[in-house]
């Protein structure tokens, strides 16, 4: 059985029990390495982990739709199915943002998915050379690793936040548009917080 459906643009995360799917390193690999259908066998080789232990991370991203079946076939009297991203970007839902204020077990949820993939991935990308943290380093070579805080007006506070927010709609657009052909691309982290302090002193 094939499945040529095309891809989604975007997959909208609604639900904590989604967004805990991808609130994993591992899962986050299995999704980068689905752009192109494979077999957990494949999967298994390319990430080097034995396929028994990614039936289960597979069974569950498949099981929320974050992944898709696109072809079973029968090798040897066992059906052997090939997995592939059900999108090309996927992102977490303003609502379900919104809705952590009542919520300190979805706002963790949501922190956790973020900040804790987000770090497991600097220290293997850290561990393996792809980037250093090195106050020296060429940035728009190797990448930025950078916390700080600033003094703004609500004016500049505005005027900085539009800006970021208006070149990451700019880029998502460009990586949409990319999508659509077979330029050898490679993957990269983003995480952009913005937001005020709590100053405790005023």
């Amino acid at each position: 059985m094939d499945d040529n459906s095309p891809l989604q643009d975007e997959f909208i995360i609604e639900d904590i029990e989604a967004l805990k799917m991808i609130a994993d390193p591992l899962r986050l690999q299995i999704i980068r390495n689905l752009e192109q259908p494979r077999t957990v066998k494949d999967l298994a080789e390319r990430l080097d982990i034995p396929a028994t232990k990614l039936y289960y991370h597979v069974n569950q991203l498949e099981k929320h739709q974050i992944i898709q079946v696109v072809q079973t076939r029968v090798v040897s009297g066992i059906i052997e199915k090939h997995y592939r991203v059900t999108a090309k970007t996927y992102h977490v839902s303003k609502t379900l943002l919104r809705g952590t204020k009542d919520s300190d077990e979805q706002l963790e949820t949501i922190l956790t998915a973020i900040f804790d993939t987000a770090k497991a991935e600097l220290r293997a990308s850290i561990k393996a050379g792809l980037l250093t943290v090195d106050e020296a380093v060429e940035r728009e070579k190797d990448g930025i690793v950078w916390h700080g805080s600033m003094s703004l007006s609500p004016e500049r506070f505005a005027e900085l936040n539009g800006r970021l927010q208006a070149l990451l709609e700019e880029f998502d657009e460009v990586v949409k548009e990319e999508g659509k052909n077979t330029a050898v691309k490679k993957p990269y982290g983003l995480v952009v917080t913005f937001y005020p302090i709590v100053n405790e002193r005023e």
